[in-house]
């Protein structure tokens, strides 16, 4: 990693750069995260049944940052001021989680990002001059995600049916963040997922209504006056579903309707210093 871009600023802009000035880093970077498994020894056989399992951390990533020796020449352009420092701790140590996304000089993973915050930033001092800092990112989950993707598509009563591949590296299911339906008649709405046990309904839709739905945290809207809506949904939220051979969803929707999708896919990937 050479750069990195956060809560949308990148670290380039300021004439830094990502640097090993203290720290031995190693050659092999871990790219999963841990997991923990809960288990029983059976009598039968003597092995070990798996009962639960989770990811037993988030992802973190420490690394220093200092100014750019292309740009800066002597000791004093090389510290920083300060004001510099103020700037960098507002910028960086904040109680928020924020996007961040590695850049590095290969251009690999150029569509991978996380969120997360800095929860330690400490100076690098040499010579009584701040000539950098160490810095450590940790993520708000175990894994990252790429670039936002959306689909959509057009139904009527002659096309009810459309296929959606599920292209997360997390075997399961993925809810998207984004999921609006325009009615474009009045009458039940059902989304029917083959691979999912629970389909969603919404009765008493109404022609040009825009159903927004916020699957991953539960939230839905209408477009129009709509007063039994909380009562008319069913609160199954339509998501993907995939496993370690399959990413095939085929939905089959009751009523003529325009689908817009917006979702992130999640990668399994590690941020390499």
């Amino acid at each position: 990693m050479i750069n990195f871009s956060y809560n949308g600023e990148k670290l380039s802009d300021y004439g830094c750069i990502v640097a090993g000035i203290n720290t031995d880093y190693q050659n092999s970077v871990q790219i999963g995260v841990p997991i923990q498994f809960d288990t029983i020894k059976t009598r039968q056989n003597y092995t070990n049944k798996i009962i639960n399992a989770k990811y037993d951390d988030v992802i973190t990533a420490t690394f220093d940052i200092c100014k750019n020796p292309c740009l800066y020449k002597t000791q004093q352009e090389m510290s920083f001021s300060d004001g510099e420092i103020s700037h960098f701790m507002r910028w960086l140590n904040q109680k928020h989680y924020y996007k961040f996304k590695p850049i590095y000089k290969n251009g690999m993973y150029s569509d991978l990002y996380f969120y997360g915050t800095f929860t330690s930033v400490s100076t690098i001092v040499w010579n009584g001059y701040v000539i950098g800092f160490t810095l450590t990112f940790t993520s708000n989950s175990p894994f990252g995600y790429v670039d936002d993707k959306e689909f959509t598509v057009s139904l009527n009563p002659a096309q009810k049916q459309f296929l959606f591949f599920d292209d997360s590296d997390e075997i399961g299911s993925l809810y998207p963040y984004f999921f609006q339906v325009e009615c474009l008649s009045n009458g039940k709405l059902l989304i029917e997922n083959d691979r999912d046990t629970k389909n969603t309904v919404i009765d008493n839709c109404i022609q040009n209504e825009l159903i927004t739905l916020d699957c991953a945290n539960k939230v839905i809207q209408s477009s129009k006056p709509h007063p039994t809506l909380y009562n008319d949904f069913n609160y199954n939220y339509p998501r993907f579903i995939n496993d370690l051979n399959n990413r095939r969803n085929l939905f089959t929707v009751s009523i003529p309707c325009n689908i817009t999708i917006k979702y992130a896919p999640i990668r399994k990937a590690g941020i390499i210093v």
